[in-house]
């Protein structure tokens, strides 16, 4: 029973009798009448427990016993007569004086054209394969080679490491090696003494 005293459930409901022109337009307490509509049903429908399929048919039955009563109502009843809940706010809307319609003026032929042309499909253009440039022989290889190899020794000259440095000089002398006067070992042994 739960299922259909849920919130998904009754708001279904609410939006299938809010599609109803009746029922938004003649019935003057809508959330109250629908309200005391659910409770009616729910009080017939206590204590069972309901699958999925046994709450689609009450709704359905909600639904035609909903639409029974709203077919009650003449279509003919003076709005007047019937109490809303909320008045119905006014819109204000302009009053024109005059020919509603003014000529408007031409569309220009260039924005004709573009709207027929919109959907054409645009041919490409024709390609040309030919060679623009004519592909001269090379008469002096060795000036081209020369170039090329000054080029390249600029461009080592730029990234080449640094020079190495001089050795420093350490009491006027210049290779000065230490000598360690013992050599020591590490061992996990435990020394005997004699």
């Amino acid at each position: 029973m739960s299922l259909f005293i849920s919130k998904e459930n009754q708001e279904l409901l609410w939006h299938v009798m809010n599609n109803s022109t009746k029922f938004r337009e003649y019935v003057p307490n809508k959330e109250s009448w629908f309200k005391e509509t659910i409770r009616q049903f729910y009080d017939e429908t206590s204590g069972k427990i309901l699958d999925k399929d046994e709450v689609k048919e009450l709704n359905r039955t909600v639904i035609r016993h909903m639409l029974q009563e709203l077919a009650k109502i003449p279509v003919s009843a003076n709005l007047e007569t019937i109490q809303l809940a909320e008045p119905i706010p006014m819109m204000n809307i302009p009053v024109l004086s005059g020919p509603s319609r003014e000529p408007k003026a031409p569309i220009p032929n260039a924005m004709l054209d573009d709207y027929a042309n919109m959907y054409k499909p645009k041919q490409p253009d024709n390609i040309d394969f030919t060679e623009k440039e004519v592909d001269e022989p090379i008469l002096n290889m060795e000036e081209l080679i020369k170039s090329q190899v000054a080029a390249r020794e600029l461009e080592l000259a730029k990234y080449a490491p640094p020079p190495p440095q001089k050795p420093i000089k350490i009491d006027n002398e210049i290779d000065k090696t230490i000598v360690l006067e013992e050599s020591r070992q590490v061992t996990w042994e435990t020394p005997t003494l004699v």
